[in-house]
């Protein structure tokens, strides 16, 4: 005789098994990520791309064309995703050869925002413009 559970019980055995098992499971999934996250940095070079800085504790990764809108815009994420999945993302766009990521630091990431009025950019996608939130505008007037 074969034993199936209905959805109901399955959602409760799945809930049992990864509380028991939370911390093991968390940890496995921060070893997933991190090693994303050192791929993509290797493979971006592991330092700025301005400066030459390496300290990793203050790099990030930067969009070039300051496009990172454009990934929900256009419905490329269909939902909030986390860090896991955002790197595994990027690391599929640099094996494709896009050239849409770079690695800057800190400082050169808020100078490049700063020069490029990324932080007030205004911009146009099917004849729609992408205005900052109510609470953004408040808090940084245009």
């Amino acid at each position: 005789m074969v034993y199936s559970l209905s959805i109901t019980g399955r959602k409760h055995r799945n809930y049992r098994y990864y509380y028991k098992n939370a911390e093991r499971l968390r940890e496995a999934e921060r070893k997933v990520y991190l090693g994303t996250k050192d791929k993509v940095f290797s493979l971006l070079g592991n330092k700025c791309s301005r400066c030459r800085f390496e300290d990793k504790r203050a790099l990030q990764l930067d969009h070039v064309k300051c496009d990172a809108f454009l990934e929900y815009k256009h419905g490329r994420h269909e939902r909030k995703m986390g860090p896991r999945a955002y790197y595994s993302l990027v690391l599929k766009s640099i094996l494709n050869n896009e050239g849409r990521y770079q690695i800057l630091c800190a400082n050169c990431n808020w100078i490049k925002r700063y020069e490029n009025k990324e932080h007030r950019k205004r911009i146009e996608i099917d004849n729609q413009i992408c205005k900052p939130s109510q609470k953004q505008a408040t808090l940084f007037p245009l």
